[in-house]
């Protein structure tokens, strides 16, 4: 708008000066003005918007409903129709209201002098009570968990000023998951940059609270008070998180805006997301998803394209809607969830298409023909049929149904073809009284205006319940005399209600605590007789009882600090850090804090029992260092240490380990397809082979972006791969790019430009990730890692980012210094090695043509044309005795293999289902390689072998999320399909037996599975208020299990030598790193970290323990055994932020000992529940920033 506007102001100077000069000359009269033209009308495009509002209970119409654009309004008709006239061109927010229902918002696409159409429902209020403002107090909705609780003295009016009369409670319950259009505004959340782009989101669950004073008017909560309020859980997601943010409906844009959180709780049916709000509106339990693109056409019945036409996206395993509207050649492009299902449909008035399921996919569909509108799809039609349940004597059978039509649909439950009175909802819990309700068949008739639709029949299967499982005990504890103490227990009885009641021993005898009936109990204050007392637990569902462990209580006296090992003198070199440490007595019931002081001063954050200085200078050198230890009894002064610097070199020639260190700080990087910002703390080295020399940074915090790239060096001959490490580090910092040689003659290692390419001229920001990783994982040279080549998306030729058109990339080879070009090359799609690691050459496309060059990217040859542009890249040369190996790729819907020693020609594989597709990469032992392919009913598990034969080794009911290899197995961890539980699998690769290793409880989630020999490593995490973990150890087939409660893997490293096949192709590691002692998958604090030898389960090594405080490991990834490494601990602000803080562990992986290389983490409490969210988050971001998961990646697909 701003430059049209100038070009206005710009045109009206010329035309005054233009008239001035034609006065001048022989004449020198005045001249007579012109007349200047009359101001044209403004002139407002508008069309109209008709439609019907419905009750979404009952599907009856809405009479007297009043809908709003605006200024704009109409009143609905006894029929339910409405017409707006006169509406502004564009999308419309309709507001619709009518007393008794939640109000709603819906919007519709106007287009000059076309009556579009809209149909929408609105929830009848759910619960309406009096609170007395003065004293507060909680609403819920009857046979609900629906509840708001009002704190008193709480709310004003509409001027700001305290009310204290009757306040009039309306509170309503939104369920996304009978119906996504139940929704008010839709699913885009509002960004938080003014100016971006929306994003999709799924809801878990809404509710609308209004408040209103004696003559209606509407009240709101006073600035900085809270309420509480519970949204009841309803999703199609099998994924049901344990913390969720929530969003509040912005009324003058229809979007959602981000404003606090919700923990999960209740049990069964009656589960809900509670969390605290500041004022009242429509909120909602959200969580923003990655998207793909759905593209189309819409054409009538007849042929003709048709515009203006909605087109919806609506979840199948997720509760969302998105919205597009056809063009004017009747295309459309839409956005769902990656790796989800959805199902797409066109509506215009009561012209309905036909459905047609999408996904689940990872890369942007096309849908191979045009939806159809036609009135004769208007009836109901079924898209998910009930399915058969299993439940118990007194517990709820949950029966759902999803289906679409016109307008607004009515459902009526009948239970062995007698309708059931009140089952008039889009699903059922029906509570089995006793055996007569065994084998009851349950159908739904869903119907409209058009007719109406009988689904199939769905099966109650009543079983026995089982007894509770305790899955995390109560912990024996020390405390103080005078303090309290809380003993917890996780249990869980096939979601039946649980009930406890906690016991002491005393004496010998166990005996009831009155009132102690809850999952946690806190004693009163201590006294010294309670030393040595015992507590347990006896856990009841379903008249079924277990005993916990018993816990036992030890109570002492706190005692002053007591210092065992004193600060030592170091020297160091100019630019090193000094490391300083003290020992001292454990002491839990009087924990110790620390506080370091510089030549008497404190030092500001110094407060642990180790401390790492600055980068020192030669005035440094002499500076003492001491360090005040003090608790709650007294304190005491160690000794001091005396740092002397020298000059010279800072840290001589060698191998030198890098890795994030501190505090993270956020850093924003423009590219091509707009900022990214994230946070990363400060990149340190550390030489490998003399911890002792402390830490370097190379950058500080907050210098760097996310995106980064590893170079790979290592030793292939004759089959075999030894002494891989890291060789290089690439980032962008600023708009430039940057390379960290590890491997240095003398001093430590610096940054150093890496080419002139920019930022801006590269696509880095998340909708690339996937091309970036892909080609992440090519150009690694490890015979001379200084030839590799990085390759980064460039821009197609219509200058957007992650589009059909995006067909060339950057390349930047390692040896480049700053002012060297990088090169524009069609996109890497494989690349070609020799025996010895080093490359060859690569595989480009262009559009359909395939062309390969030398590792010089020269000397470019044709190959074969792709049938299509719609292209996936799976995977190059992991498969493969001998040679460069064997790439696959998709294309048009169809598998295909080529042989990289010979790569002019493409032999087709296997046809891909309508619904299928591929998950994850290959992997394989070299000759033999597998490949899951996904689909709504299951997974199709491909044998393909280095001759490019192909077979199905299985067919699995169950969608596969990971996939492993052991000698004798193919392992796969699935997510669960159709209300199925997650589970470990191991699948013969001799036949193909399948063989169930783990299923999943409830509360329970998988965390990292690793093979690791001809065993199975999988962790099990207890999610929820108390969690837990602990690790599953199977052999493939499921025998020979072993459970090791609070231990969790960690990480994996490979032997001094490895078979390249194995190495390269992602077959089973040869040892774990694990944790024992840890309470949760984010609360490692003090546990033991050891190595363990995969195939023979036996402890390698002892490392040490770690720290003490809120954190948890990064997951560690070690090539060779022997070998040096930094371990990263950190710990995750709680407050939802995504930052963290990073201390690193030293460890020589043959030998016991743990350094600590830095101090910033703090000795405190473990982590809280309300931080292990952002922890999760973050630490998958965090293993990459890392440099390792793409190393590794870049390494299983190495050279030949």
């Amino acid at each position: 708008m701003r430059i049209h506007g100038w070009r206005l102001r710009f045109g009206a100077v010329v035309v005054s000066l233009a008239a001035a000069l034609s006065g001048c000359g022989g004449d020198s009269s005045t001249p007579t003005p012109t007349p200047e033209p009359p101001t044209p009308p403004v002139v407002v495009k508008t069309g109209s918007v008709s439609g019907f509002i419905y009750e979404a209970d009952t599907g009856l119409p809405i009479a007297a409903a009043t809908v709003r654009s605006g200024t704009l309004s109409a009143t609905t008709d006894a029929k339910g129709a409405f017409t707006l006239a006169e509406v502004p061109v564009g999308e419309a927010l309709l507001g619709i209201s009518h007393a008794g229902h939640a109000a709603h918002q819906a919007k519709a696409q106007v287009q000059q002098g076309v009556a579009s159409t809209l149909t929408a429902s609105l929830a009848r209020v759910g619960a309406t009570a009096s609170v007395n403002a003065a004293s507060g107090g909680t609403v819920q909705v009857p046979n609900s968990p629906a509840q708001v609780t009002l704190p008193a003295n709480a709310v004003v009016d509409a001027k700001g000023a305290a009310y204290t009369g009757a306040i009039a409670v309306e509170i309503t319950p939104i369920d996304p998951a009978s119906d996504a259009a139940r929704m008010p505004g839709g699913y885009m959340s509002q960004p938080a940059t003014a100016g971006a782009t929306p994003q999709p989101m799924e809801s878990l669950g809404a509710l609308t609270v209004v408040l209103r004073d004696s003559a209606g008017q509407n009240l709101q909560l006073a600035k900085g008070v809270n309420a509480v309020i519970r949204i009841p859980l309803a999703t199609r997601s099998p994924d049901v998180p344990a913390t969720i943010p929530l969003f509040y409906l912005n009324e003058a844009t229809g979007l959602w805006v981000q404003e606090g959180e919700a923990r999960l709780m209740g049990e069964g049916s009656q589960r809900y997301y509670e969390g605290q709000v500041g004022h009242f509106t429509t909120w909602n339990a959200d969580r923003v998803y990655d998207s793909i693109r759905v593209r189309g056409c819409v054409q009538d019945d007849k042929g003709q394209r048709k515009s203006g036409v909605s087109v919806f996206a609506d979840g199948v395993d997720y509760s969302a809607r998105t919205t597009a509207y056809t063009g004017s050649n009747g295309d459309f492009e839409l956005v769902m969830r990656r790796g989800s299902v959805a199902t797409i449909f066109a509506q215009t008035g009561d012209w309905l298409s036909n459905f047609v399921k999408a996904g689940p996919s990872t890369t942007d569909i096309t849908l191979p023909s045009c939806l159809v509108l036609s009135a004769s799809t208007a009836a109901p039609v079924i898209i998910q049929q009930p399915l058969d349940a299993s439940s118990f004597v007194g517990w709820p059978a949950h029966f759902a149904v999803y289906a679409a039509g016109a307008r607004t649909l009515s459902y009526q439950w009948s239970r062995d073809g007698v309708p059931i009175v009140g089952a008039t909802q889009s699903s059922l819990d029906f509570v089995p009284a006793g055996a007569a309700d065994d084998n009851a068949r349950f159908t739904v008739k869903v119907s409209n205006d058009f007719g109406s639709v009988t689904s199939t029949p769905a099966t109650l299967h009543l079983t026995s319940a089982a007894a509770p499982v305790i899955y995390q005990q109560p912990a024996s504890q020390k405390a103080a005399v005078g303090a309290t103490v809380t003993f917890r227990v996780n249990a869980e009885a096939g979601g039946f209600p649980l009930g406890y009641q906690w016991q002491q021993l005393r004496a010998g005898a166990w005996t009831d605590i009155a009132g102690a009936t809850a999952a946690s109990y806190t004693t009163s204050k201590l006294t010294a007789a309670d030393n040595g007392v015992g507590f347990r637990v006896v856990v009841t569902a379903n008249k079924k009882s277990v005993n916990s462990d018993t816990a036992l209580l030890s109570v002492a006296v706190p005692v002053a600090p007591a210092i065992t090992t004193q600060p030592r003198d170091i020297t160091v070199s100019v630019g090193q850090n000094a490391s300083l440490s003290v020992g001292a007595e454990a002491n839990e019931i009087a924990p110790v804090s620390y506080q370091w002081q510089r030549n008497g001063v404190d030092i500001v954050g110094a407060t642990s029992a180790s401390y790492v200085t600055p980068v020192l200078e030669l005035k440094d050198s002499g500076s003492r260092f001491q360090v005040v230890l003090s608790n709650s009894v007294g304190k005491v002064t160690s000794s001091s240490a005396t740092v002397t610097v020298n000059a010279g070199s800072s840290g001589g020639s060698g191998y030198y380990l890098l890795s994030y260190a501190g505090p993270s700080v956020n850093a924003s990087t423009t590219f091509a397809d707009g900022p990214e910002t994230s946070g990363t703390p400060a990149l340190v080295a550390v030489k490998a082979d003399n911890p002792g020399l402390g830490t370097s940074t190379v950058e500080a915090g907050g210098q760097m972006s996310f995106w980064n790239h590893s170079v790979i060096q290592a030793s292939v001959s004759g089959g075999q791969v030894s002494n891989v490490q890291q060789r290089y580090y690439a980032y962008f910092k600023g708009s430039r790019l940057y390379k960290v040689d590890q491997s240095i003659a003398s001093g430590v290692p610096v940054p150093a430009l890496l080419s002139s390419l920019k930022s801006s001229e590269v696509c880095g920001r998340s909708s690339v990730t996937m091309d970036l990783a892909m080609l992440d994982g090519m150009g690694n040279d490890f015979a001379d890692p200084s030839r590799s080549w990085m390759f980064m998306v460039a821009p197609g030729p219509d200058g957007r980012c992650d589009t059909s058109a995006d067909n060339q990339a950057w390349a930047v080879r390692l040896n480049m210094d700053g002012g060297s070009a990088a090169r524009l090359i069609d996109m890497p799609v494989a690349e070609i090695r020799n025996n010895d690691g080093s490359l060859a050459g690569f595989v480009l496309r262009k559009g359909t043509q395939l062309s390969r060059v030398d590792a010089d990217l020269g000397s470019p040859t044709a190959l074969f044309k792709l049938g299509s542009a719609d292209f996936h890249n799976l995977s190059a040369g992991n498969i493969g005795s001998s040679g460069p190996g064997i790439w696959l790729f998709i294309e048009g819907g169809k598998l295909y293999g080529v042989d990289l020693a010979k790569p002019d020609s493409a032999k087709l594989l296997a046809t891909l289902a309508a619904d299928e597709s591929h998950q994850g990469t290959v992997v394989s032992d070299g000759p033999h390689g597998y490949l899951a392919l996904t689909s709504t009913s299951g997974t199709r598990l491909l044998h393909i072998t280095d001759t490019l034969a192909v077979d199905t080794l299985a067919t699995l009911d169950v969608q596969a999320s990971d996939v492993q290899l052991t000698p004798s197995h193919v392992v796969v961890q699935s997510l669960g399909l159709s209300g199925k539980k997650g589970q470990v699998l191991g699948i013969a690769r001799a036949g193909g037996a399948r063989s169930v290793l783990y299923t999943l409880a409830a509360g329970e989630a998988f965390g990292q599975s690793q093979t690791s020999g001809g065993n199975v490593y999988v962790n099990v995490l207890a999610i929820g208020p108390s969690p837990s973990v602990r690790t599953l150890i199977s052999a493939p087939d499921g025998g020979s299990q072993q459970w090791l409660p609070g231990t969790m893997v960690v990480g994996w490293m490979g032997a001094k030598v490895w078979p390249a096949r194995s190495w390269l192709g992602g077959s089973a590691s040869w040892s774990l790193f694990m944790v024992d002692g840890a309470v949760g998958p984010f609360n490692m604090s003090g546990g033991t970290l050891r190595s363990v030898q995969g195939d023979t389960r036996q402890t390698l090594v002892t490392y040490g323990k770690l720290p003490t405080g809120p954190m948890a490991t990064s997951y560690a990834y070690v090539f060779n055994y022997g070998q040096a490494s930094l371990l990263p601990v950190f710990s995750v602000d709680g407050s939802g932020s995504g930052s963290f803080i990073m201390d690193l562990l030293y460890l020589k992986t043959d030998a016991p000992g743990l350094t600590r290389m830095t101090n910033f983490l703090p000795s405190a409490a473990s982590p809280s529940a309300k931080s292990a969210k952002a922890a999760e988050g973050s630490l998958k971001r965090l293993s990459g920033a890392a440099a390792r998961s793409a190393a590794l990646y870049r390494a299983q697909r190495a050279a030949r």
